[in-house]
């Protein structure tokens, strides 16, 4: 059967069978697909599964090339990068499970974008790296992401009193429906607005506003994305962030 080598990030991977696991990546050559791999107890299936465990690990993986396969079938694995600090914080961890979560539902099956793939990698290198702000980060992300995916929030006009989730911009007067933010809302929305990769830190609000932000954010996305649901990894992202 032919292989080929996808540079991959690992989103997902569950248990199949007694043996097995279905292991999700986001590739830069096929966007995001579904391995099949086995892995029993020998030394060196335990080293083949390690890094397929690790949410958003960076990963090279060698996969069988068969067009016709809705799942390919993964041989090999080796990392890509190796993680810094995140396995040994309990807070990067949260948002590292998070953010594969994340990219899981917001990313489209065999619909490969090197741009894409190259934020992922971007975000989870920087997630790895010494950063101010950290409890923010992800707020970051999700904000930055929608750019690329078609639907950038308007950072123009906010002196509007209203901002339209619909349709992404602020406005001089209500829309005539409710996905719209204004008041309190809204002003967290501004901040949000103003945050950037190296001030993080000067998105100074409570962890009660964060939830109010990421919910915000999902509904955003929802709008934009029909197929996109709640994000349960958010749950143990809040209990971290209390």
């Amino acid at each position: 059967m032919p292989k080929v080598i996808l540079h991959g990030i690992v989103l997902s991977a569950l248990k199949y069978g007694e043996s097995s696991l279905v292991v999700t990546l986001y590739t830069s050559e096929m966007g995001r697909i579904s391995t099949i791999v086995s892995v029993s107890s020998s030394a060196a299936a335990k080293r083949l599964k390690q890094p397929l465990l690790t949410p958003l690990s960076i990963v090279e993986a060698t996969v069988s090339d068969v067009k016709k396969l809705s799942m390919k079938r993964l041989s090999d694995v080796h990392l890509d990068y190796v993680f810094r600090t995140i396995p040994f914080d309990v807070l990067k961890r949260s948002i590292a499970i998070f953010l594969a979560d994340l990219f899981y539902h917001a990313s489209q099956e065999a619909v490969p974008d090197e741009r894409i793939y190259q934020f992922f990698r971007n975000a989870i290198e920087a997630l790895d790296q010494d950063i101010d702000g950290i409890s923010n980060f992800h707020l970051f992300v999700m904000f930055n992401l929608a750019r690329l995916l078609g639907f950038s929030p308007d950072t123009g006009d906010d002196r509007c009193p209203y901002f339209d989730l619909a349709d992404g911009s602020f406005k001089p007067s209500r829309p005539m429906h409710s996905n719209i933010l204004v008041g309190e809302e809204l002003a967290l929305w501004r901040l949000l607005c103003q945050v950037d990769i190296d001030n993080l830190a000067s998105l100074n609000i409570t962890s009660d506003n964060r939830q109010v932000l990421l919910e915000i954010l999902e509904k955003y996305y929802a709008l934009h994305i029909p197929q996109f649901k709640p994000l349960k990894s958010r749950l143990v992202l809040k209990a971290v962030l209390r």
